[in-house]
C-alpha cells in the first residue's frame, strides 16, 4: 500500500479533474488488500473476476466481472488500437508471452471455483484487461 501511494503521488494529475482510480482485483486474495488500501486512505474499486457472464456492481460495492467480458474488452481495445503498449516497458516481454499463452476456458458451473483461471502466468493479462475494461466505462474528465 505504501508503494502504491508512492506511485500515485508521482503521477502528474494536472490534466485530470480527479486523481487516478485504484482498482483492486480481489479474485484470489479476497477483501484483505482492499482493507490495506483503505488503511492508507485510498478508496479502491473492488473487482471480482467470475466465470459467469456480463458485469454488475452489487450492493456491497464489488464489481463482478466475467472473464469473457474482461477478455473481450481487452481484445477490442487491442484490435482497434485503443490500447497501445510501449515497447520499452520493463515487463512487455512477459505481457506478450502471457497473451500468446492465454487460453479462454469455458466458464465453470460453480461460481466459487477458480479452475478457469489456472494459467500459470496470466496476471498481466488480467491487470491490463481490468484497466482496459475500467477505462472503457469511465473516461476521465479533462480539466479545461
Amino acid at each position: 500500500a505504501e508503494r502504491v501511494r508512492e506511485l500515485i503521488k508521482g503521477l502528474d494529475d494536472k490534466e485530470q479533474a480527479t486523481g487516478p482510480d485504484l482498482i483492486v482485483d480481489i479474485t484470489g486474495a479476497g477483501a484483505a488488500p482492499v482493507g490495506l488500501m483503505q488503511s492508507q486512505d485510498f478508496d479502491p474499486i473492488s473487482v471480482l473476476i467470475t466465470g459467469g457472464a456480463g458485469e454488475n456492481r452489487s450492493d456491497d460495492g464489488i464489481w463482478r466481472l466475467a472473464k469473457t467480458e474482461l477478455v473481450g474488452t481487452l481484445q477490442v481495445a487491442m484490435q482497434t488500437n485503443k490500447l497501445k503498449v510501449a515497447k520499452k516497458l520493463p515487463l512487455i516481454a512477459t505481457f506478450v508471452e502471457e497473451l500468446e499463452n492465454f487460453k479462454m476456458r469455458t466458464p465453470v458451473l460453480k461460481p466459487d471455483d477458480e479452475v478457469w483461471r489456472e494459467g500459470q502466468h496470466d496476471d498481466l493479462v488480467f491487470a491490463v484487461g481490468i484497466a482496459s475494461w475500467w477505462a472503457d466505462h469511465n473516461i476521465p474528465h479533462l480539466l479545461p
